[in-house]
């Protein structure tokens, strides 16, 4: 196949929000105000091309003082986990917080099984281990994010959005067709491409640049439009 086209782009969107999970309360500390914070993927943004993100079903949520920097968790519920209902990209934690107090709320949310990635809850850095059963396609490999301070005014809802800290590479070609005729169909790919394996999800700073080989899956995505006219899908990473 004569010509490739690798276009990379930025993407922070995917699907229609539905309803939220159901809340749960946190008995997080002494204060005098009710506070929601609703972790979300917000309404509005681009869809991705394919991949809708609801593999990213698994939720940890850190809220930091915003004085001393520590959680204000205690023990062990120093970060808060859960799961994103089904069809649902928006999770409510009701928390008791001091009004007139500032907070930072850190939020990463990824694959509940076959996830590559691991968020330390010491310097909520996230860690990526790309190992042989990474391959191309792959939904898996879909995160969120989310690090938002914000001062406490009352009872009420405080919206976090999280977005994905990843680009999506898209790998098309301009002879497909020609290649089908010509008796060739090209039916796996891979990739290898250099990544940062890295992420400090207090600044979006990146770190630990490496080559990483993505190992064959099935191409061709049906029914996707390459977002370049005249190619067509080999497939995206």
């Amino acid at each position: 196949m004569k010509k490739i086209i690798l276009p990379m782009f930025a993407l922070t969107a995917t699907a229609m929000l539905l309803p939220s999970c159901s809340s749960d309360d946190i008995d997080i500390q002494t204060g005098d105000a009710t506070v929601t914070l609703s972790a979300t993927l917000p309404d509005g943004l681009q869809t991705r091309t394919f991949g809708d993100g609801y593999t990213a079903k698994h939720l940890q949520m850190v809220v930091l003082d915003g004085d001393t920097k520590l959680p204000v968790f205690a023990g062990e519920k120093d970060v808060y986990s859960a799961m994103f209902a089904d069809n649902s990209l928006t999770a409510d934690v009701n928390v008791r917080l001091a009004s007139g107090k500032t907070y930072t709320v850190i939020c990463w949310a990824d694959a509940a099984e076959g996830s590559p990635y691991e968020f330390s809850t010491t310097d909520y850095t996230v860690k990526a281990t790309y190992g042989e059963n990474c391959m191309v396609n792959d939904d898996r490999l879909d995160a969120f994010y989310a690090a938002e301070t914000f001062t406490v005014k009352g009872d009420g809802t405080q919206t976090i959005e999280m977005r994905r800290p990843f680009a999506q590479l898209n790998i098309g070609a301009d002879d497909i067709k020609a290649a089908n005729t010509a008796g060739f169909e090209a039916t796996e790919a891979k990739v290898a491409l250099p990544v940062y394996t890295g992420l400090d999800l207090r600044n979006g700073n990146v770190t630990d640049r490496k080559y990483v080989n993505f190992n064959y899956n099935t191409v061709r995505p049906d029914g996707e439009t390459f977002p370049v006219a005249g190619y067509e899908y080999l497939t995206m990473n």
